[in-house]
């Protein structure tokens, strides 16, 4: 079986990430690590930035794949929305260290923002789906069911409710319930809201 040189590079920067944090990712250490050149690790990844978020959308998709298979439960949009953010919290907050470094990543500006615009389009979809409690929706869908402005409104504001919160955390400010208590308080204002 042919080995998966992208994969190898990812994990090894997310070990990194989560050992040493941020600054510990440097490109000719993940090279080291996945037993790969740098030169290998460059044409792939222009910068640590992008590596990281390419990590974090690689693991948006297999977070989607799991709650495809185990959709959030609940029977109100609000208690949907809070499982599933408490989901995609324990993404970043259950390796502290991965979680730290990814979000600095994330909000490094240009370097990484294809992987993270691909990431926002993955979780918008997710919470539209949980909003909708469907266990998935893809553009397809939206042909035969578009969404609406005020489901439009709410999965923005709500995306951005959830990286604030998630800065937050990665700040030290909270912790990872801290973050669950903040987005169940965030869906219950943004849906009553709108």
């Amino acid at each position: 079986m042919a080995r998966d040189l992208t994969a190898d590079i990812l994990d090894a920067a997310a070990e990194l990430a989560e050992q040493g944090g941020f600054d510990e990712v440097r490109l000719r250490d993940v090279a080291k690590r996945a037993n790969v050149a740098l030169a290998t690790v460059y044409k792939r990844f222009p910068s640590k930035e992008a590596l990281l978020a390419a990590d974090v959308a690689r693991r948006t998709e297999e977070l989607e794949a799991r709650l495809l298979r185990d959709p959030p439960q609940g029977e109100t949009p609000g208690l949907r929305l809070g499982a599933f953010f408490h989901e995609a919290s324990r993404v970043m907050t259950d390796k502290p260290g991965y979680g730290r470094s990814v979000i600095r990543a994330m909000a490094s500006g240009p370097a990484a923002a294809q992987a993270v615009v691909r990431h926002q389009g993955r979780v918008v979809m997710m919470v539209l789906a949980a909003l909708r409690g469907v266990p998935t929706l893809d553009f397809r869908e939206l042909g035969a069911h578009p969404l609406t402005e005020r489901e439009q409104t709410q999965a923005f504001l709500l995306m951005q409710l959830w990286f604030a919160t998630l800065v937050g955390w990665s700040a030290g400010l909270s912790d990872a319930a801290g973050v669950d208590a903040q987005m169940r308080r965030g869906v219950e204002v943004v849906l009553r809201g709108t």
